[in-house]
């Protein structure tokens, strides 16, 4: 009996202390839930925004909702991606998690210019806390 406790322990502390990993944004699958459809279409005088989520088994079973200025803007699974184009000027990006990957929320600011291409990454860390910011990857 104490062996399956010790067993069940190694169990949750090994999923619980892996922090996620960057996925290419050529390798990651399309978000299955944008709620901003207007955004997916490039228009001119527009920037490009890419927004991808992690992989790895930290949150592996919970959905990341993202944030244009606190407006639900679409739902990530790991390993999802979406591109927006939004008008030049300063936004706020949000990420938040919940249910049983409670790790809050993150906020980051982007500032979009005209014809200009930045993409972010939403990960977890080792102790479940989302985070969002500009990536080179």
């Amino acid at each position: 009996m104490r062996i399956y406790k010790l067993a069940a322990i190694a169990a949750t502390v090994a999923l619980t202390a892996c922090a996620t990993t960057a996925i290419s944004t050529d390798k990651a699958k399309a978000a299955k839930v944008v709620f901003m459809q207007n955004l997916l279409v490039e228009r001119p005088s527009t920037g490009k925004m890419t927004i991808k989520r992690d992989i790895g088994l930290a949150g592996a079973a919970c959905t990341t909702r993202i944030f244009l200025d606190a407006k639900p803007l679409a739902e990530l699974d790991p390993g999802e991606v979406f591109v927006i184009y939004v008008p030049a000027g300063e936004y706020i990006l949000g990420a938040a998690t919940s249910g049983l990957c409670g790790g809050g929320d993150a906020e980051s600011q982007a500032v979009v210019r005209v014809n200009e291409s930045k993409t972010y990454r939403v990960s977890l860390d080792q102790g479940m806390s989302v985070r969002i910011g500009v990536t080179a990857q």
